[in-house]
């Protein structure tokens, strides 16, 4: 269904755009990816996927992989492409996002605070698509770009922090997107494809396998 984004490791966990499955003004729209139109436009404004909670997105190791695309990134708020659970406006459980040069950054809340990898430089916002996924391994707090990494891990051993979160939800293109407080602040001016939130940490072969492959 165009309103519906299917779950294809067979989880069950389809989404709807926006916050009904119904046809509405803030839901992002089909556009074109290498081989198909199966990749979804956000406006940056109001656009946002929704993923309803479920403890199978909640691993204790995980990665968080997806295709990304868009032009120059705004610097006035950071924009999420994906965020599990929200703590107000403050963090996710886990979370790909930019950072406050524009460039990209993967987190993991541990305790009362969280864990960031190394920031991606803004020259990725080129107009390209580009494979990136973050890691924990509960070792350390990776990033990957196009297969590579991105400086070398930040290390920490504490377990993700998701009983912490009041809000449980994991968005796609936004942080927390049905909260009034947090004013759409968030959202990501760009394109996404092929979200995948994994049980382990991928390894760095794997990664560069995955970037190559597709």
């Amino acid at each position: 269904q165009a309103q519906q984004v299917p779950d294809l490791p067979g989880n069950k966990r389809h989404v709807t755009f926006f916050a009904t499955a119904s046809t509405e003004t803030q839901d992002p729209t089909w556009t074109l990816r290498r081989f198909d139109n199966a990749a979804l436009a956000f406006d940056g404004q109001e656009d946002y996927v929704k993923v309803a909670h479920s403890p199978v997105l909640q691993p204790v190791r995980l990665s968080v992989e997806a295709w990304v695309k868009a032009g120059e990134m705004p610097v006035d708020y950071p924009r999420y492409v994906v965020a599990k659970g929200a703590d107000g406006c403050h963090r996710a459980a886990y979370a790909i996002y930019t950072s406050g040069n524009g460039g990209l950054s993967f987190y993991v809340s541990v305790g009362d605070s969280y864990v960031e990898s190394p920031v991606a430089d803004a020259g990725l916002w080129d107009g390209a698509w580009h494979h990136v996924v973050g890691t924990y391994d509960r070792v350390a707090v990776r990033l990957y770009v196009d297969g590579v990494e991105v400086g070398e891990g930040v290390a920490s051993k504490l377990p993700i922090a998701y009983p912490a979160f009041t809000f449980k939800n994991l968005y796609i293109g936004d942080y927390d997107g049905d909260s009034a407080v947090c004013e759409n602040l968030a959202n990501f001016p760009g394109a996404i494809d092929d979200v995948r939130i994994w049980n382990r940490a991928l390894t760095a072969a794997e990664v560069a396998e995955r970037a190559a492959g597709y």
